[in-house]
């Protein structure tokens, strides 16, 4: 009874063996296939990539090649889709595609046009390095350290900027902007093969509340101090008329009051009569006329602001904050008989 338990087993476990190994042989005669098919493919887009390279179609090629190592990957495809990258001008990517194929890993039955591939792209990549433009970009002015710059609307880091950043060939923005004030400096940059360009951008002066008061004063005081200096010097040269007149008035007086007695003039002095009236009405207006505008004019330069912005309430100042009590002005006019005095005090 036993012999025949143990029999049944061994008989039983003989067939699992058999079916397995059937299995596994359908396994890979159906896998074979497949992995077959996908070389298959891989080799008829690689010999239509070198045609379209051959014919100058290098983006079309540049789609063949990336298929087919997207189906087999192989240092080959990848060294023919970095030259694909580099004759479109697409330099970056294809010393990255470059060292792709340097780094592929191949055993040592890996046939021979494999390592000859990974060969020429180690010389074909030192020889790309040596004509990838660069970019130097430096920033200026308020806020330059924190200023957000960004190359083709890609942001550079902050320890990129100051540095050689390689492109492609072509033109490419560079900007930076100040995060405070939104403030903004941008250029334009065409780089081509070999070459090395640095770009300067500069961003503006911080705009201060205090600065924007400081000029507004100072502008505010020019004004003043011009309209005094005009309006005292006009009506400094309208009082000299008036003053003049005033003592031709006086000479004329005296010469009609001899011939005139008891203000009754012939009528030979009729002319002379009112010439003396014409001369007395000058005069009159341009002393007073004179004497008002110097006046004005005075008070203008007196009350002209100084443009110097005062400290507020509370501030940082050394006194303790207090505010300076402002300036008071007051002028007073002393007209005399033909003359004018004017009195300040601050």
């Amino acid at each position: 009874m036993g012999s025949r338990w143990w029999f049944r087993v061994w008989a039983g476990l003989r067939v699992l063996a058999v079916l397995g190994m059937v299995l596994t042989i359908t396994a890979a005669a159906f896998a074979q296939p497949v992995e077959e098919k996908k070389r298959w493919t891989a080799r008829t887009l690689g010999g239509q990539g070198m045609d379209l390279f051959d014919a100058g179609s290098y983006g079309a090629a540049l789609e063949k090649f990336k298929t087919a190592d997207a189906l087999v990957p192989a240092p080959t495809l990848k060294l023919r889709v970095a030259r694909c990258l580099d004759k479109l001008d697409r330099m970056v990517e294809s010393a990255a595609k470059y060292r792709e194929a340097i780094e592929f890993e191949l055993d040592r039955r890996a046939p021979k046009v494999q390592l000859e591939a990974r060969a020429d792209a180690i010389k074909e990549l030192a020889t790309l390095m040596d004509q990838i433009p660069t970019i130097d970009v430096q920033v200026r002015g308020d806020g330059a350290r924190a200023a957000v710059v960004e190359l083709d609307g890609g942001r550079i880091e902050a320890d990129q900027v100051g540095k050689k950043i390689q492109v492609d060939p072509g033109s490419h923005s560079i900007k930076a902007r100040r995060e405070s004030d939104g403030a903004t400096e941008q250029k334009t940059v065409i780089c081509a093969r070999r070459k090395a360009e640095q770009v300067v951008l500069r961003l503006p002066a911080i705009k201060t509340e205090g600065s924007g008061n400081a000029a507004a004063g100072a502008n505010a005081g020019g004004g003043w101090r011009l309209g005094g200096y005009v309006t005292t010097g006009v009506s400094g040269a309208a009082f000299l008329v008036g003053a003049i007149c005033g003592f031709v008035v006086l000479g004329q007086k005296g010469s009609l009051s001899d011939q005139c007695p008891d203000g009754q003039c012939p009528a030979d002095l009729t002319d002379d009569v009112h010439a003396y009236d014409r001369l007395r009405t000058v005069s009159s207006v341009g002393v007073i006329t004179g004497t008002v505008g110097i006046g004005a004019g005075v008070l203008m330069l007196l009350l002209a602001p100084s443009g110097t912005p005062k400290p507020a309430a509370g501030g940082d100042s050394e006194g303790g904050g207090d505010t300076a009590e402002p300036p008071s002005a007051q002028v007073s006019l002393c007209p005399t008989i033909l003359g004018v005095c004017a009195q300040g005090k601050f």
